[in-house]
């Protein structure tokens, strides 16, 4: 089976292969209609928002080259409770 370390490095780099397709899937969908639901920012993108910007980060996954998500990501920062969210972040 291999090295405990073998396998774990393998299965972070799958499942950044996978990360990347549900970002190309999610890029494509906010392209089209302008969020996740439709063209208005709903309860959904602030959920996903809020868990998609921190989980990237901690990924240390550059979301740039999806433009529709990094514009996305960055409309929900200036939200008011992605404001919030973001300065009790820097805050601790």
């Amino acid at each position: 089976m291999g090295a405990p370390e073998a396998r774990n490095a393998k299965q972070a780099e799958t499942s950044l292969v996978e990360l990347h397709k549900a970002l190309e899937v999610l890029d494509a969908r906010i392209g089209e209609v302008g969020n996740i639901v439709h063209d208005k920012w709903t309860l959904v993108d602030a959920d996903v928002w809020s868990v998609l910007g921190w989980g990237l980060q901690m990924a240390k996954v550059d979301p740039s080259k999806y433009t529709h998500l990094s514009a996305w990501l960055e409309r929900g920062a200036k939200r008011p409770a992605g404001c919030a969210q973001m300065a009790a972040e820097q805050a601790h």
